[in-house]
């Protein structure tokens, strides 16, 4: 049996490739239509930040699954952690007016650092009379102190704090095991003497497919004696 630290390692080496190579597939189409700028240096610097954003969302969905009892659980997580997630974005509701309690959420949204780190810098013109650059854009959002470092740093926190949190949770959690039952050959089956009068009592042209089934119904329960009791049990309802 595998530990906590090769299934997360593993888990995260073939998810990764496909995350990182979506968001770069998704950014490349995106960078050109909305005209973010013409160097190859802002266009690389988009596509790093996309990747980014992406696999540390993934990493938050590590950590939700791996905390969730359940699938369906871990399903009913993701909407509100989303929408807080939009809420505490940073320009939603500024830290002024976030209540201490909570202030930790702001730093904590993957919306608000994904935003914060496109940063609006590479367009040129933004068509707008109050916004002829993306540090107006910035600024109007309470993001004038931002910086591609910074977000870089912050987002990269968030996917280790996650990894860390996941391996954690996997290495304490107690796995659960299904139940195996030994295979029962054609061979194994016995039948009792009751049972063998009650299925001769059948017509000649449906007792073996009635025999076969009874066998089946044996075979998959791990029985390996025919009784009365279990041919009536076996009967189609």
């Amino acid at each position: 049996m595998y530990g906590a630290l090769p299934y997360l390692f593993s888990k995260v080496a073939a998810e990764l490739p496909l995350s990182v190579g979506l968001s770069c597939l998704f950014g490349g189409i995106l960078y050109p239509l909305a005209k973010l700028g013409k160097t190859m240096k802002k266009f690389k610097t988009f596509l790093g930040l996309t990747a980014l954003n992406s696999v540390a969302a993934s990493a938050l969905g590590l950590l939700v699954g791996a905390v969730a009892p359940s699938t369906d659980a871990a399903l009913a997580l993701f909407p509100p952690i989303i929408v807080l997630m939009i809420i505490f974005n940073g320009s939603n509701i500024s830290d002024e007016s976030t209540p201490k309690a909570i202030k930790f959420l702001p730093k904590m949204s993957l919306v608000r650092w994904g935003f914060e780190g496109l940063e609006f810098k590479p367009f040129t013109q933004l068509g707008r009379p109050s916004l002829k650059t993306g540090a107006d854009a910035l600024a109007q959002l309470s993001f004038e102190d931002s910086t591609i470092k910074r977000t870089t740093v912050a987002q990269g926190a968030i996917l280790g704090a996650c990894y860390l949190q996941t391996y954690r949770v996997l290495k304490n959690a107690r796995p659960r095991y299904a139940t195996m039952k030994r295979a029962v050959a054609d061979e194994d089956i016995s039948w009792t003497a009751d049972a063998s009068a009650r299925l001769q009592k059948i017509p000649g042209f449906v007792r073996g497919r009635v025999k076969g089934y009874a066998e089946t119904y044996a075979r998959e329960r791990g029985i390996t004696t025919i009784t009365d009791e279990v041919f009536i049990a076996a009967k189609p309802k």
